[in-house]
């Protein structure tokens, strides 16, 4: 089994370019606005700091299995709970924007049973 391991958007671009394979290109999560995202956005998303994107991808041959893009957030002090205690009137948080696994993944299972 080829070595599987998350990187950056702009290190699959290098490894894209050095290897010669359009990861991206190959990749199909069933969803157009998914795939297209992968393809033509995440790079410009990550290069305007708007959002990051992590790919999972199989070292050999070059395979994208997932991605997932992380951005800034916060929530209103507001919105939550009363009870809670918060210091401030925004609370940092981090929000996960797009998520999306290859068809070819989507029905293996991610932890072994018991």
């Amino acid at each position: 089994m080829s070595k599987q391991k998350f990187v950056h958007i702009s290190d699959l671009l290098e490894l894209e370019e050095s290897s010669g394979v359009k990861a991206r290109a190959n990749f199909d999560c069933g969803q157009v606005s998914l795939n297209d995202f992968i393809r033509k956005f995440a790079k410009q998303n990550s290069e305007k700091h708007v959002g990051q994107t992590h790919v999972l991808i199989e070292e050999s041959p070059l395979k994208v299995i997932g991605y997932f893009t992380l951005s800034s957030f916060s929530v209103k002090k507001e919105s939550l709970l009363s009870f809670i205690k918060f210091p401030s009137n925004e609370i940092p948080a981090i929000l996960i924007g797009r998520l999306a696994t290859d068809l070819s993944e989507q029905k293996k299972a991610m932890v072994k049973p018991y």
